[in-house]
Order: structure tokens, then C-alpha cells, then sequence
């Protein structure tokens, strides 16, 4: 039977990495990215942290002058009109 220092954290095969849990680092690293993945859909649910949704602007990027007089713009062009 080999010893607890012969046994790889991670082992890969193929396409794919396994994690071995019967080590003290294995163990930790399953823990922590349990522990990480619950935070994130914590944090996802409850819309907080770097998931909160943007504040509502409080001013719009383009509003008209104050005050100024509506003239809109003709669909055709105006030497048309001229007779």
C-alpha cells in the first residue's frame, strides 16, 4: 500500500484533473472551491457584491437646453416646398 506522500494531489488524466480528497491539501482544496462556488450563488441570489445592478442614472447623457424652442425637422426637404 503506498504512503499518504506517494498519492498526487491533483492527478490528471486525459482531459480532465482529479482532485484525491484523502489528503490533508486535497481535502482543503475541495472544501474551499465548495465553499467559493456556495458564496457565488449566494452573492448571485441575493444581487449583492460584484452582481448588485447599477445604480439609476440620475441624469440622462443628453437632455434638450432649457427653455428652448421645439422646431422639428422636416421628413422632406425643404426647396419641395419652395414654389
Amino acid at each position: 500500500m503506498p504512503s499518504d506522500d506517494d498519492v498526487p494531489v491533483l492527478k490528471r488524466s486525459g482531459r480532465e484533473t482529479n482532485c484525491h480528497p484523502h489528503g490533508p491539501l486535497g481535502l482543503a482544496l475541495l472544501i474551499l472551491a465548495a465553499l467559493t462556488a456556495a458564496l457565488v450563488l449566494l452573492l448571485m441570489h441575493r444581487h449583492a457584491g460584484p452582481f448588485t445592478p447599477p445604480a439609476a442614472p440620475t441624469r440622462t447623457l443628453w437632455s434638450p437646453a432649457p427653455n428652448a424652442p421645439y422646431r422639428p425637422t422636416p421628413s422632406v426637404p425643404a426647396r419641395q416646398y419652395a414654389r
